[in-house]
């Protein structure tokens, strides 16, 4: 299962490191010519989880990608979550129509009314398609109309972390 040429479950260690593993300067970063890890952006959740951000070509970017970077979260090695940002409910009907076209019907399929603070609506679509070791979501938008996620997980990346949030304290 890959999200824009990354491969799901796949090793962190597969793919190049972006400017040959140099520190640069934000304002200094080109978009790359291959996929490949951001080293430097690395970052380690209190849950012992790694997360890096893997660049993507403009090559390989669909025009409804906010921006080439997706954010990897890692179980070991593995790339057990991949997301990436839309440009929201502006281009969600054709993001949506290519992961169909990918994925095929998804199994389950939401449109829901917002309201901006103007009193404009907007429908927004949310989906998920599952796989026997994947699960893809999607929504339209997420804490802004301008901003959508699509997201390709391992079921045993939401397995862990079901498992740790059944081992928290109840009220």
């Amino acid at each position: 299962m890959t999200l824009l040429g990354i491969t799901v479950g796949a090793s962190v260690e597969s793919l190049p490191a972006c400017y040959g593993g140099a520190v640069f300067q934000t304002f200094d970063r080109r978009p790359p010519s291959e996929v490949c890890v951001d080293r430097t952006s690395h970052f380690r959740g209190s849950d012992g989880t790694d997360t890096y951000t893997v660049l993507v070509p403009d090559a390989l970017k669909p025009s409804f990608i906010k921006e080439g970077r997706v954010m990897a979260i890692l179980s070991g090695k593995q790339m057990e979550y991949l997301m990436v940002l839309t440009d929201g409910v502006e281009v969600q009907e054709d993001a949506y129509a290519q992961l169909v076209e990918k994925y095929g019907q998804p199994a389950r399929r939401e449109v829901k009314t917002l309201q901006n603070g103007f009193g404009a609506r907007f429908d927004v679509i949310s989906a998920t398609w599952r796989f026997e070791r994947f699960v893809v979501s999607f929504d339209g938008a997420t804490d802004s109309l301008a901003k959508g996620r699509i997201a390709v997980i391992t079921n045993d990346w939401l397995a862990s972390r079901a498992r740790q949030r059944g081992d928290q304290p109840k009220l």
